[in-house]
């Protein structure tokens, strides 16, 4: 009876995780497919056009055979297709400075990597605001503002 329960779990967990997209927002498309969207929801994941995808598969049908076939079918019953209304888990892209979608093969920098980017970009912003100090507190900046009032 244990054994039972415990493959019972089992394969509540693996339809729960399926469903979920196993964590990393990988699904079969809905739009951008040719068969069942496995390499249109891979390319989704990856953030490369489809037609690359669907190459590599082609490539692999002449190097390992009719096993990548295999793949494909068992990839279509193990991820699922994406749900109907779902937006996309999204990310910040420290990079490139706005969200994007979540992708499974994406690593953040190190930890001391962020942090000296961070101490750059605070260096840059105090070397900014001292050169506006520095003009809003010099003589020149008193001569401009002495001719603006002498235009009104």
């Amino acid at each position: 009876m244990k054994l039972n329960n415990q493959s019972g779990l089992k394969k509540e967990n693996f339809k729960l995780r399926r469903k979920q997209g196993w964590d990393k927002n990988l699904y079969r498309s809905r739009t951008d497919k040719k068969l069942s969207g496995v390499c249109g929801g891979i390319a989704e994941q990856l953030n490369v056009e489809p037609w690359i995808i669907r190459l590599l598969f082609a490539g692999s049908f002449f190097i390992i055979g009719g096993l990548s076939i295999i793949l494909y079918i068992f990839a279509t019953f193990v991820i699922a297709k994406r749900p109907k209304h779902q937006t996309l888990d999204m990310e910040y892209d420290e990079e490139r400075h706005e969200y994007a979608a979540k992708t499974m093969f994406k690593y953040s920098a190190s930890t001391s990597a962020r942090l000296r980017k961070a101490s750059e970009r605070i260096d840059n912003a105090l070397n900014r605001v001292g050169s506006i100090e520095g003009y809003v507190t010099s003589k020149q900046y008193e001569l401009n503002k002495e001719f603006a009032r002498m235009k009104d």
